[in-house]
């Protein structure tokens, strides 16, 4: 009211004054209602807290809260959607960034259940953190777990970053149930190191119905770490998309699998995905779509690339970077391939390439840079190289080993736009055959290239 402003405004002269050392012309009543004032806007922002709220299963109006809120729910999810709406919003104020944090015991962090039309909305000015405890026994500690009786919707905005822990012993990060419908999206508007992050025990994400999951951070980083399981595991015939600056993929089996639908990583920057086993396993009718600006890093333990397809359907990989490496070093006595495709199968690399394999291992192991066709009963698969050199080394100490090799009808084509190709096979103990490259079974090695070719084996006759 006109009452209070002038105090109002004396404060702020007050305040003023004081900041400044300058002297007031105040009544002594002015001043010290300005006074009074002024120590409590002074002291206000530190009597502010977070609020803590238990277990949200709807919200009719929507809840909107200034400052950071906690969810504790014990031993139940934080969200729990089901026929209703949820709808969670966060303001920053003058101490507080406006984050939202998920304590959960042993369950899900969020469990979806949702009916059709129904959603999930979370919108924080800050940082979403979803963090389940689970238990050891399989049945709870997902960050997101959506059912196969959802048909709603979830959507997540964070200002900085949407951060989930799932460290419990099957804990995933984000689990879709078969039959499920309705999409995910997770939204960062964060820089630099902000993005959407997932950590998890078994699979980053484990997407199994037909909707699309969304992770988009473009101006941060999309990362997924998986200990034990896959980074991106999709095995429905629905869609998994990251787009990032930076896309970031490591796994303790495959840093990404599909049997079916659809993955495409898409980085202004740079991508990076690794697993233990393969940075990239498709099998039957997935496709894998990796595209970055600048650099697509791709690492295996035992494959860089692995595509194997006993369908009559088209299993597709397409890389695209202005540099691409593909690095694979094992130990573990098994086959080991930069590139391996057999199957209806086509993988499509564009930009320079560069593909390293090897292995010092005691165990006889055979060490490929590309291999094309896997048994009798299945053709070899095909690979294009465009725009660009491609460099690939394949070295052992013990076994067989070959830059390329090529058979049952495999196809390497690399005539489009190649400045140089060169392939390097060495074999540095005794025992086994090395070979720059070896085509049999009606294969075909098509290079055209602008400048140099090159294929060579070392310490051994080419075949």
């Amino acid at each position: 009211s006109r009452k209070i402003c002038l105090p109002i405004g004396s404060a702020v002269t007050y305040l003023q004054l004081f900041r400044g050392g300058g002297k007031s012309n105040l009544s002594p009543k002015a001043f010290m209602a300005a006074s009074a004032i002024a120590a409590s806007l002074a002291i206000s922002p530190l009597t502010l807290a977070s609020e803590t709220i238990g277990q949200v299963t709807n919200t009719p109006s929507g809840s909107s809260y200034s400052g950071n809120l906690i969810i504790d729910s014990g031993d139940n999810a934080a969200i729990h959607g089901t026929n209703q709406n949820i709808s969670i919003k966060t303001t920053a104020n003058i101490s507080e960034n406006g984050d939202i944090t998920m304590n959960v015991g042993n369950a899900h962090g969020i469990l979806a259940e949702l009916n059709e039309g129904n959603s999930i909305e979370i919108n924080a000015a800050g940082t979403v953190t979803i963090h389940p405890v689970g238990s050891d026994s399989g049945d709870d500690g997902d960050g997101i777990n959506v059912t196969a009786d959802n048909n709603g919707s979830l959507y997540f905005t964070a200002g900085v970053s949407n951060i989930i822990y799932a460290n419990s012993q099957n804990g995933d990060g984000i689990y879709i149930d078969v039959g499920s419908s309705g999409d995910l999206t997770l939204v960062a508007n964060g820089s630099k190191e902000s993005g959407n992050i997932i950590e998890s025990e078994n699979n980053g994400i484990d997407h199994r119905g037909s909707q699309t999951i969304s992770l988009n951070a473009a101006n941060g980083i999309n990362s997924i770490k998986a200990q034990t399981g896959d980074g991106l595991r999709l095995e429905g015939v629905g869609t998994i998309v990251l787009y990032g600056y930076d896309n970031k993929v490591t796994a303790g089996d495959n840093g990404i699998q599909v049997s079916q639908g659809q993955i495409q990583l898409d980085a202004s920057n740079n991508n990076f995905i690794k697993g233990a086993l393969a940075g990239i396993q498709i099998d039957d009718k997935g496709t894998v779509s990796v595209s970055a600006v600048n650099t697509n890093e791709i690492r295996g333990g035992q494959y860089g690339v692995n595509v194997s397809n006993k369908s009559n359907s088209l299993s597709k990989l397409n890389i695209v970077g202005k540099q691409n490496n593909i690095t694979v070093s094992g130990d573990n006595g098994k086959t080991i391939a930069g590139i391996s495709a057999y199957g209806n199968t086509d993988v499509n690399i564009e930009g320079n390439t560069h593909i390293v394999t090897s292995t010092d291992s005691a165990q006889s192991t055979a060490v490929y840079g590309v291999k094309l066709g896997n048994t009798d009963e299945f053709k070899g698969g095909n690979v294009y190289f465009k725009n660009g050199s491609v460099n690939i080394e394949a070295s052992t100490t013990n076994g067989n080993v070959a830059g390329l090799d090529l058979r049952q009808k495999s196809l390497l084509d690399a005539q489009y736009n190649i400045s140089d190709f060169k392939v390097v096979a060495t074999h540095s103990g005794n025992g086994g055959q090395v070979s720059g490259a070896y085509v049999i079974g009606g294969s075909t090695l098509n290079i055209n290239a602008l400048g140099d070719v090159q294929i060579i084996a070392q310490d051994s006759d080419i075949n």
